[in-house]
C-alpha cells in the first residue's frame, strides 16, 4: 500500500481541479479504471477527517465538490467526482464515480442541434462535452482528443421501406441527427450510444499539473485504444493468483440477432446481424425502443452478436504485481494472452482484451474484467 496515495481536491465547475487535502487515509480502498466506462474511487475515512477544511476554509468533503483521485508512484490512475458519503458503522464510507458520469449522466441537452453527414467525434467534442461543460457550474477543465473518422451521421429526412432476404417488410423514417431540449434528456447515454454506434473507445485520463492541480484529457481512439502486450506473461499459478474460472455458457450463443427499436408493426426500426457458425440456427431478439435508427440498430445487432459466440470463456482474472508483467506495463484496452497448466483444462492459453481494473492497493493485485478478443 506504501505506494498508493489518495488526495481530495476542489472542482467548482470553473475548469479548475485544486488540491485540498494530500494523503487522505482511505480504508478498504478500491480503485476501478474503465474502458469506455465511468472508473470509481471508494473507500471509508474517520468521521473526523469531515473536519478537514480547504485553503480558503469550506468543508473539504462535500458531494458534487470534492474530487478524489488515486495515485501510484506518482500516477493518476483514477479520479472521481465524490457522489455518496454514507454511515458504515465507525467510519463513513465514499463512493466517487468517473468524471465523465458525473458531467453526462442525466444531463439534458440544454439547446437544440441538427446535423446531416456528421463526424460522430464532432459530436462527441461539441455537443456533449463542450455543451455540458459550457453551462455555468458545469466546466470540469475536460479536454478531448482532436480525432475523426470517417464515419457519417444523420440523413435527409425520408421514408425508408424494404423487404429483407427473410420476406419480412420494414418501414421507418430516417432523418437528421438531432440533441436537442425536447429530446435529450441523458447525454450520458447519447454518449455510450455513439461510442458502440461509431464505434470508438474511450478513456479519461487526469494527471498533475503543478503541484496543487490536476488536468484531464479524454482519449478517444477508432476503432478501439489498446495494444497487444506479447513481451508480458500471465501465467496461472505465477502470477495468476486466484484459478481461472472457465465458462461455457450454451445459452449465451446465438447465431443470429435481431434488434427491434422505436416505432410500432411495420413501422418499427429493426436491426439484425447473423453469421455462419457450422451449429445450428439460434436467434436472439433485443428490444430496446430509445433506438431510433436503422444503423443505431444495426450497431447493436452486430455489437450483441460478438457476445453469442457460445464458447469457452474467461471474464477476470486476478493478477498480481509481478516482474512477469508489472503493474501498468498493460492496461485497459490491451490484449493480454493468459496461460494456464493442465487441469480442468488442457494446458493452454487465450487472448483477451482488458476491459476494466479494479486494483486492491491492500494486497498489491488487481482484479481485471476480460472479454474474448473476438467479442469486443
Amino acid at each position: 500500500m506504501a505506494e498508493w496515495r489518495f488526495h481530495a481536491f476542489t472542482v467548482l465547475g470553473d475548469g479548475k481541479t485544486t488540491l485540498a487535502v494530500s494523503d487522505i487515509d482511505l480504508s478498504s480502498p478500491a480503485v476501478v479504471r474503465d474502458l469506455s466506462g465511468p472508473g470509481e474511487v471508494s473507500g471509508s475515512i474517520a468521521p473526523e477527517i469531515l473536519r478537514y477544511k480547504t485553503p480558503t476554509g469550506e468543508p473539504a468533503f462535500l458531494p458534487y465538490r470534492t474530487l478524489i483521485a488515486a495515485e501510484y508512484t506518482g500516477r493518476i490512475v483514477a479520479a472521481g467526482i465524490l457522489e455518496e458519503l454514507a454511515i458504515d458503522g465507525p467510519s463513513l464510507s465514499l463512493t466517487a464515480p468517473g468524471l465523465i458520469t458525473a458531467l453526462l449522466k442525466n444531463t439534458a441537452h440544454m439547446g437544440s442541434f441538427s446535423a446531416i453527414e456528421v463526424d460522430p467525434l464532432n459530436v462527441v467534442r461539441e455537443q456533449i462535452i463542450h455543451h455540458a461543460q459550457s453551462q455555468d457550474g458545469g466546466d470540469l477543465g475536460i479536454t478531448v482528443d482532436p480525432l475523426t473518422t470517417d464515419v457519417r451521421i444523420g440523413e435527409e429526412e425520408r421514408d425508408v421501406e424494404f423487404t429483407t432476404g427473410d420476406g419480412e417488410e420494414v418501414s421507418f423514417t430516417a432523418g437528421p441527427y438531432i440533441l436537442a431540449w425536447w429530446a435529450t434528456d441523458d447525454l450520458g447515454k447519447e454518449f455510450d450510444d455513439l461510442a458502440a454506434e461509431t464505434p470508438f473507445d474511450y478513456l479519461l485520463e487526469s494527471k498533475w499539473s503543478g503541484d496543487t492541480e490536476l488536468s484531464h484529457h479524454l482519449n478517444l481512439g477508432h476503432p478501439t485504444i489498446g495494444t497487444r502486450r506479447s513481451n508480458l506473461r500471465f501465467m496461472e499459478g505465477e502470477n495468476i493468483t486466484i484459478e481461472l474460472a472457465h465458462t461455457y455458457a450454451g445459452e449465451d450463443y446465438a447465431s443470429e440477432v435481431l434488434v427491434l427499436g422505436a416505432g410500432e408493426g411495420r413501422k418499427m426500426v429493426r436491426g439484425t446481424a447473423k453469421r455462419s457458425t457450422g451449429r445450428m440456427r439460434r436467434t436472439r431478439v433485443v428490444t430496446d425502443k430509445s433506438i431510433t435508427s436503422r444503423k443505431r440498430a444495426d450497431a447493436a445487432a452486430e455489437a450483441e452478436l460478438k457476445r453469442a459466440l457460445g464458447e469457452s470463456d474467461l471474464d477476470e482474472v486476478t493478477v498480481a504485481n509481478h516482474p512477469n508483467a508489472p503493474f501498468f506495463s498493460y492496461d485497459v484496452g490491451d490484449e493480454i494472452y493468459i496461460q494456464w497448466p493442465d487441469g480442468w483444462e488442457p494446458a493452454g492459453g487465450l487472448w483477451v482484451r482488458i476491459l476494466s481494473m479494479s486494483f486492491q492497493p491492500d494486497s498489491d493485485q488487481v482484479v481485471l474484467s476480460v472479454a474474448r478478443v473476438e467479442k469486443v
